[in-house]
Formats: C-alpha cells, sequence, structure tokens
C-alpha cells in the first residue's frame, strides 16, 4: 500500500502497517500523487497493490489511475468519502465522489467502480475488489464514506476457504 493520510481514510494506512505478519508493506508517502504511483509500480512488480485517499485525494490521483487503466495494471482505490469538497463537513456523511469515480479521467480510461453499504459490507467488497482487478487487470474503486469508515459492525469474518474465488 502506497498512500498518503487523509482523513477519513488515514485510519486503513494506520492498520495495514500493523500487518507485517501478513507479509503487508506500507509507504507513507509525501502526497496522494506519490501515493498512487507507489502502489503502481508496486503492481508492475508484480505485488497486490492498493492505496486509499478521500475526495480532493482521488481528483489528485486522477492521472495515475489513467496510467494503471492504459498499461493495465491492478490496483484497489479506496476512496472513503468526506461530506462535500475540500474537508467536508465534520457532522454528517454524503456520497459525493461517485461522478469523479465514474469519469474523472482523460480519454477513454474506464475503471470498475463498487459502492460499499455497510461496515461488514467494505469487507467483503475490499475482497471482490481485489479479485476483480486481479482478474481483469485493472484498476477498481472502492467507494465507502465517513460513516462507514468511523461505523462497527458484528460479523463472523469467514475462514478462507469460504471465500467465492471462481
Amino acid at each position: 500500500m502506497g498512500s498518503y493520510p487523509i482523513t477519513p481514510a488515514t485510519e486503513i494506512l494506520q492498520e495495514l502497517s500493523k500487518q507485517k505478519s501478513l507479509d503487508a508493506k506500507v509507504l507513507q508517502a509525501e502526497d496522494e500523487i506519490a501515493g498512487i504511483v507507489s502502489s503502481i509500480g508496486a503492481s508492475f512488480a508484480g505485488a497486490f497493490a492498493v492505496t486509499s485517499t478521500s475526495g480532493p485525494g482521488l481528483s489528485l490521483k486522477s492521472e495515475a489511475i489513467g496510467l494503471a487503466v492504459m498499461t493495465e495494471l491492478p490496483i484497489v482505490i479506496v476512496d472513503v468519502q468526506r461530506a462535500g469538497p475540500s474537508t467536508g463537513l465534520p457532522t454528517k456523511s454524503e456520497q459525493s465522489d461517485l461522478m469523479q469515480a465514474l469519469y474523472g479521467r482523460n480519454g477513454e480510461a474506464p475503471a470498475v467502480v463498487i459502492a460499499a453499504c455497510s461496515s461488514s459490507n467494505c469487507f467483503y467488497y475490499a475482497f471482490e475488489a481485489a479479485k476483480i482487478a486481479l482478474e481483469h487487470m485493472t484498476p477498481v474503486i472502492l467507494l465507502t464514506d465517513g460513516y462507514l469508515a468511523n461505523g462497527s459492525e458484528v460479523f463472523k469474518i469467514p475462514k478462507n476457504g469460504k471465500y467465492a474465488i471462481h
């Protein structure tokens, strides 16, 4: 994971940095562009690559997402949406990055976009995003929001063999 700390997506970066036992490698980049291009480089080298961001960061990452489309490199971009542009509002949640996620690239650079609807759904859709990215050699944008990022839900994490990988 190459990423730049941006609220409310910073917790993903922090949590993955604790997963050294799972061979997770995390780079806290100097800005959003460096975050995604380091992930693209990791993907080019054969690693499973992820970057995380929020609204303003998704805008900055758009050119690099187009590069990943063009070079057919699998990468998952997790966008934890804020309540609006810039820093957003501290008291509400909003799905304000949908158009940016769908169309925010130059030329014909389509990307798969999926959106989680609950805290447990974030777990399953992260797996699904990785699966789609690797099977189709393309970037996948996973939309969540601040409400889901700061929320919780009781659910049982399935055993490895229970994932639908076909």
